[in-house]
This record gives structure tokens, sequence and C-alpha cells, in this order.
């Protein structure tokens, strides 16, 4: 009889610690849950949160290099002589060319054709030809090509060609063909012309 007793003492207290762990798993089952749920949560707004960082660091790349690029742009486009300014520019070449002792003798300018063309978003720049006959020394009109490169616009000289006359020796006559590079959108802006011979 006692041995009985003790072996339902013994089940009932087994079966009262069973209970007991059952009621706390699913007691605390829910809050678990919730608690993982959270946890996964948390890890995802973090890893968003750094991505969120990574972008902000590339859009700040970005910007720094579109600045640096309208910068460059900027700069490149200082060159580009405005439309309006082509005949002081062409003024501002003859007086410049006295100092090499070179004589201006003739300006043809482009047909009405060219000159009635506009620049477009496309095609912002263009050069515009003139025709120009000039009287010098060979080494001084030859420095005064070279030294176009400091001419605060951008000029070129894609052609050239010599004569040679008994009358004027020892000077003699170049016909050059001479492209200013011009625009008449807002962003040409007028500079002030330096000397040839004078870097930038």
């Amino acid at each position: 009889m006692e041995i009985l007793q003790r072996k339902i003492l013994f089940g009932g207290i087994v079966a009262l610690i069973v209970l007991v762990i059952l009621s706390i798993v699913f007691l605390y089952q829910p809050k678990i849950q919730a608690r993982l749920k959270t946890q996964a949560e948390v890890t995802k707004l973090r890893n968003q949160l750094k991505e969120m960082k990574e972008m902000v660091k590339g859009i700040g790349a970005l910007r720094s290099q579109i600045a640096k690029l309208e910068s460059q742009n900027a700069e490149f486009m200082s060159h580009v002589a405005p439309r309006a300014q082509l005949l002081t520019l062409l003024r501002e070449l003859a007086k410049i060319g006295e100092r090499y002792n070179i004589t201006f003798l003739e300006i043809a300018p482009p047909g009405l054709d060219t000159m009635l063309q506009f620049e477009s978003a496309d095609k912002p720049i263009r050069p515009v030809p003139f025709q120009i006959v000039i009287q010098g020394r060979y080494l001084d009109i030859g420095n005064y090509i070279n030294d176009l490169t400091h001419f605060p616009y951008f000029v070129k000289v894609p052609e050239f060609e010599i004569t040679g006359k008994d009358e004027i020796r020892p000077a003699i006559e170049a016909r050059l063909l001479l492209n200013i590079y011009t625009s008449s959108l807002p962003f040409a802006q007028p500079i002030p012309a330096k000397p040839l011979g004078e870097k930038s």
C-alpha cells in the first residue's frame, strides 16, 4: 500500500512537472516567436540602413563628379567665342599682328549661308572660316601663327599658302584659312583678349 502511494505521488509529481513545462512552452512560445521576428526585422532594418548609407556615399561621389564635369565644361566653353564678338576678335588679331610686323591686306568673311547658320544643343560649337591675306617676314608669320594657341579663344589655321613677290622681298605674302570657333548659345561668354605670346 505504501509502495502504491509512492508510485501515485511520484506519478503526480511527474505529471505536474510536465504540465508546468507544457504551460511554460505554450505561454512563452508566442513571446519567443515575437522576439525572433523582432530580431529579424531589426537585422533587416540595419541592412537597409547600411545600404542607404552606401547609396548616400555614391550620390555624394556622383555629385562631386558632376560638379567637376560642369566646371571642366565651363572652362572649355569660356574659350569659345561668342558670335557677336567675331568682328571684334578679327580686329584684335589684326592689331596683335602689328606687333609681329605683319600687315593684314585682306579679310574675307564667310558666305552669307554660313553666317546665317546658328548653333543648337546637338552642335553647340562650330568653326567660322575667314580667308585672310597677310604680309610680313617668313619667321614673323610663322611665330604669329604658332602663337595663336595662346589666344583666349579657340583659333585654328588649317590651311595656309605662301607667295613670294619680288616687289615686297624680304617679306612674303600668305593666304590663311582662319577658323574661329564660335557659338551663339548663351554659355559662350566674352573674356578679355590677351596679347599673343603670353601663356595662360
